[in-house]
């Protein structure tokens, strides 16, 4: 990533990961608001690597958090301005998790803490950049062990203490570490063919040309994303609604449901949508599908959604699943 546009990157996660705090949103919501608000052609090259920073940083938080703790040596990252401990996660990040060379790292962060905060705090920030780059987290992690396995675990997997704790009282210490290696495995992507514009042999010939590697799954309208260059988000097709990426594990629910096209079909807690796109598909935009959220906000991301995926069939009701009664059959 060249230099001169690393710094519009970095305010770009920072701003992201701070709406995920500030506002609670999830990862995928903060990086869309924050590319709506993007301008410029450097930024635009960023987008694809910005998803995988935001991700990536929340998924291991707790080890960079514990990184960043021991180089304060005495105050932690609560103390410090929130926008400042989200610029040290991304150079912790980058140092400890991508490899990038430290000076870069640090030049990087230092430039924004200029632009954006206090100038007479960069000084102190680049001597705490440079105790992150010397820490030894293996040596770090060690000593953790040896005084305490419960933390260790926590630090080393980047799992909530109270988690950790649960899942050794349930499964035991030794499968609690054998789970524990499983959740942090590499996040494989799926992607479902949207039946109502595609079908997943069309879906797999454009991604095929596109450079994405792919393979078929146990559900037949889903593809597994094996090897890619250019993330799949921003291909036309994907702007178009002719797929989206789902899980594979929700993905199988429409299809233990087994909707037939006619059904009618309630839908409580609804949002984001993923299951209730999908049993449209599968009823072929036939019948009803009543999809009830709580959050109008979610309910408007699903009507935007809607209209590109060209569903038909779902009636949005903004309610609480726990009283909701409707009065036209359900």
């Amino acid at each position: 990533m060249e230099l001169f546009y690393r710094v519009g990157f970095h305010e770009m996660v920072a701003d992201a990961l701070s709406l995920v705090e500030e506002r609670e949103l999830s990862s995928k919501h903060a990086l869309e608001r924050v590319f709506k608000r993007a301008t410029g052609k450097d930024r635009e090259k960023a987008r694809g690597l910005a998803h995988a920073y935001v991700f990536e940083i929340e998924k291991w938080r707790a080890k960079i958090d514990f990184i960043i703790n021991s180089a304060l040596k005495g105050s932690t990252v609560e103390d410090l301005d929130p926008y400042l401990t989200n610029l040290l996660r991304i150079g912790t990040f980058e140092i400890h998790f991508r490899k990038v060379p430290p000076a870069v790292a640090t030049d990087s962060i230092i430039r924004v803490v200029k632009e954006r905060l206090d100038f007479s705090g960069a000084k102190f920030v680049n001597a705490l950049m440079h105790s992150i780059e010397k820490f030894d987290i293996e040596k770090a992690l060690k000593k953790l062990k040896e005084k305490d396995r419960a933390e260790w675990l926590s630090v080393k997997f980047s799992h909530p203490r109270w988690y950790v704790e649960y899942i050794i009282d349930l499964l035991g210490y030794d499968e609690a570490v054998r789970l524990f290696l499983s959740n942090n495995r590499p996040q494989r992507y799926y992607v479902r063919a949207n039946t109502l514009k595609t079908d997943v042999d069309s879906l797999r010939d454009y991604l095929e040309e596109k450079g994405v590697r792919t393979a078929l799954t146990p559900v037949p309208d889903v593809l597994k994303v094996l090897k890619y260059k250019t993330p799949v988000t921003r291909f036309e097709w994907y702007r178009e609604g002719k797929f989206v990426i789902q899980d594979l594990a929700s993905a199988y629910v429409a299809h233990v449901l087994s909707p037939e096209p006619g059904d009618r079909i309630l839908d409580l807690a609804a949002a984001p949508g993923s299951k209730t796109f999908h049993v449209a598909a599968l009823m072929e935009n036939k019948g009803e599908i009543v999809a009830v959220d709580y959050s109008y906000d979610r309910l408007m991301r699903m009507r935007e959604k809607i209209k590109i995926l060209g569903i038909k069939n779902v009636r949005l009701v903004h309610a609480d699943g726990q009283s909701f009664r409707d009065n036209t059959g359900f």
